[in-house]
């Protein structure tokens, strides 16, 4: 049995930056603009939008507007380094059902 961080790290993150690098591009955010607003390289966002990573599904797990506003913020750079990890944090935290 592998511990949960581990599965998170492998399965579950990759699959929210999929779904953020997803509504980021519906956005009009070109591949440079959405790495640099997540803190990936740019090879890593062609592989979230062409589904090469980040395949599990996590779109029914979380409240839209949680994704929205936390797009919103991502696309228009008001996010310091720490308050992005803390919105991924937050999403993850509410796909496994943990209180923030």
């Amino acid at each position: 049995m592998k511990p949960f961080c581990e599965e998170v790290g492998r399965k579950t993150l990759p699959a929210i930056r999929a779904l953020i690098a997803n509504e980021l591009a519906k956005k009009g955010l070109t591949g440079r603009e959405i790495s640099k607003a997540m803190g990936v390289t740019p090879a890593s966002v062609t592989h979230y939008l062409h589904k090469s990573r980040g395949k599990l599904s996590v779109k029914d797990k979380i409240p839209k507007t949680l994704v929205e506003d936390f797009v919103d913020k991502l696309a228009n750079g008001k996010l310091t380094d720490e308050e992005r990890v803390e919105g991924l944090c937050s999403i993850c935290k509410t796909i496994r059902g943990v209180a923030n």
